[in-house]
């Protein structure tokens, strides 16, 4: 079943293609800006004798999962797709998305236990709240959700707005564990500064620099 498309104006589609030219910009610049980042990563993945590291996964997957969604929603948008064509599209660029928050709640989640000391228990609480969540954001973004075609372009809308797994879902998801890994993180920072009351400028520098070596 296709579900009816909601009616669209030509500015919203002026916005909508604005909006993914200018995202497509700044990734341009970013992916140019990080190249000598991510030199430094493979060549201390050499000179380890080729030893995987965390922390280079987690930059690789969301350094090209992230290109990943832009180049998949950019053929949806861009690209002039028939019906049956895009009945076997449009669950690529949800899936992508799905998979690239994944990857970036990984990176909170590692952070957070890395600036708890590898903590048992703070580690059991954040895997299981990324297990929770994943399951979540996937549910919401699939379940009901069937292909839209507008004017060639392929999307997807949800067949039941009012169902309690909608895409809402997914966005009350992400927040709850970008909030929880928050808390987490900045309950363990401030235990590292001596006194709240009186903070410097060289203990805040001093908790920002356990900040990133923590994950070092």
């Amino acid at each position: 079943m296709q579900v009816r498309a909601p009616p669209i104006t030509s500015g919203s589609m002026e916005v909508a293609n604005d909006t993914l030219i200018a995202a497509l910009s700044i990734s341009v610049y970013d992916y140019v800006v990080t190249l000598p980042a991510e030199y430094r990563f493979y060549r201390a993945f050499y000179r380890n004798s080729y030893r995987l590291s965390m922390n280079l996964v987690l930059f690789v997957l969301i350094r090209y999962v992230s290109i990943l969604v832009l180049v998949l929603g950019a053929i949806g948008f861009w690209s002039t797709i028939s019906p049956d064509s895009c009945r076997r599209f449009y669950l690529l660029p949800i899936s992508a998305r799905v998979i690239q928050s994944m990857v970036s709640q990984a990176i909170l989640g590692w952070r957070t236990y890395c600036v708890s000391r590898k903590n048992s228990t703070v580690g059991i609480v954040l895997l299981s709240s990324y297990i929770i969540a994943a399951v979540f954001q996937w549910v919401a973004s699939i379940y009901h959700r069937d292909h839209v075609t507008v004017g060639g372009t392929c999307g997807a809308a949800t067949t039941q707005p009012t169902h309690f797994f909608s895409p809402w879902l997914f966005y009350l998801a992400a927040m709850l564990y970008d909030f929880l890994t928050l808390t987490i993180s900045m309950g363990y920072l401030f235990k590292y500064v001596p006194s709240c009351e009186d903070v410097s400028h060289h203990q805040l520098a001093k908790v920002s620099r356990v900040d990133e070596y923590a994950v070092g």
